[in-house]
């Protein structure tokens, strides 16, 4: 895994999840020496202090026109909702991810663009994925 680029980030917000830690997670899976990783400042938490209703954390992205392929990109939390939602994460977030670039893709899969969305939603205090069929 490599980073693509890092965003700095306002005081009060922080990423959920280092280029390290992604990496020991996401070890083993087949495709994780062509994973770029993005650290986007992309948020309406930027003129915000607290986390309101969802928001995005994560995204899997499969694009095969794209020179970096197999991308990852990690969105700003929080820094006081950044526990709870690295706790998540790691219970059932990084899992589903894992299992999300883990099966080995047909050339018909591979030919199209493909995501996983990840966000948080503060109300239920729950992950929410999308990932289009």
């Amino acid at each position: 895994m490599e980073t693509l680029y890092k965003c700095k980030l306002s005081k009060h917000l922080s990423y959920p999840f280092g280029l390290e830690a992604l990496s020991e997670q996401l070890r083993g899976v087949p495709q994780a020496g062509q994973i770029s990783v993005r650290f986007s400042d992309v948020s309406d938490l930027k003129n915000k202090t607290a986390m309101l209703g969802r928001h995005r954390i994560l995204d899997c992205r499969y694009c095969p026109h794209d020179e970096h392929k197999w991308q990852l990109s990690i969105y700003p939390v929080t820094r006081e909702a950044k526990p709870r939602i690295r706790e998540l994460l790691i219970e059932e977030g990084i899992p589903r991810v894992r299992a999300w670039f883990e099966p080995v893709r047909s050339d018909f899969w591979l030919s199209d663009l493909h995501y996983l969305a990840v966000f948080f939603d503060v109300r239920p205090d729950e992950l929410i994925y999308e990932e289009p069929c």
